[in-house]
């Protein structure tokens, strides 16, 4: 699926590397004759994050950071191709934020202050 493009940058040390292999990586499968490879990386970089979500103790540094570059480049194809369908995330950081407005208080209330003595 990646085969012909090399990412080995973002094994460096800089962040700056390390975005510009992420960009070069969803570039090389945006182009348009690899429409089918880019499906296949889609479905396959899934299934490796929930494979991994059940053995992520089992990985060394390496493998965690190959992992972490497959993600970046699946979860951005995905948004480019979402055509507006919100994620997870942002579908619970939207709940999050009307909960936080919902439960906001407006001082403190006295409940014994009817109560007489």
């Amino acid at each position: 699926m990646l085969h012909g493009f090399d990412y080995t940058a973002f094994f460096g040390k800089s962040d700056l590397e390390r975005a510009k292999a992420i960009s070069g990586g969803v570039d090389f499968l945006q182009a348009p004759e690899r429409e089918e490879p880019k499906k296949l990386f889609i479905k396959e970089a899934l299934l490796l994050r929930q494979a991994l979500s059940l053995c992520q103790s089992l990985l060394n540094y390496e493998q965690r950071l190959e992992a972490a570059y497959f993600e970046a480049v699946r979860t951005l194809l995905t948004r480019i191709e979402g055509k507006g369908k919100m994620s997870l995330r942002e579908i619970n950081a939207r709940i999050n934020e009307l909960l936080k407005q919902s439960i906001k208080s407006d001082g403190v209330i006295n409940l014994f202050s009817d109560v007489e003595e």
